[in-house]
Order: C-alpha cells, then sequence, then structure tokens
C-alpha cells in the first residue's frame, strides 16, 4: 500500500502482486482527514480491459479484498 498527499490531493493505491484474494481494512478516516468521501478506481468485469469507478462515504472500517494480480486507488475528494 502506498498512501501520497500533495495539497488538496491525497490518495492510497495498493497492489497484490500474488495470485490469492487478498483482504484488506483500512481506517479511512484516519487516513482522509478533513474529507467526507472516496473514490474508488478497481478493476472491472474484464480485470485487463476495464475498471470501475465508485463514490462512497468514508466510514472507519472500510474492507475490500484485492484481485489475485490486482490493484486499487482510492482518490479522497471533497
Amino acid at each position: 500500500m502506498l498512501y501520497r498527499q500533495k495539497d488538496a490531493l491525497r490518495y492510497i493505491v495498493g497492489i497484490n502482486g500474488t495470485n490469492n484474494k487478498h483482504p484488506l481494512t483500512l481506517d479511512l478516516k484516519k487516513w482522509g482527514k478533513g474529507f467526507s468521501r472516496f473514490r474508488l478506481i478497481s478493476e472491472g468485469k474484464d480485470a485487463l480491459m476495464g475498471f470501475d469507478v465508485n463514490t462512497y462515504d468514508i466510514n472507519s472500517a472500510w474492507s475490500y479484498t484485492i484481485a489475485p494480480k490486482g490493484g486499487f486507488v482510492i482518490q479522497f475528494i471533497r
């Protein structure tokens, strides 16, 4: 997992380099102080050719399962 912040932009990126699913739980309130929502960019139905973009409210216990050889990007938004 990688966290980056520049001015008003904040991101978390996660990559799974294994052949197995990887469950993950993050406290997004900790990482996204001052933000109320986040945008999740992840693999789509065809992991090689598509991606999904969804927006959610920030909660303290966000859980996600990273696909084998997959990843995600979280962009915090106000």
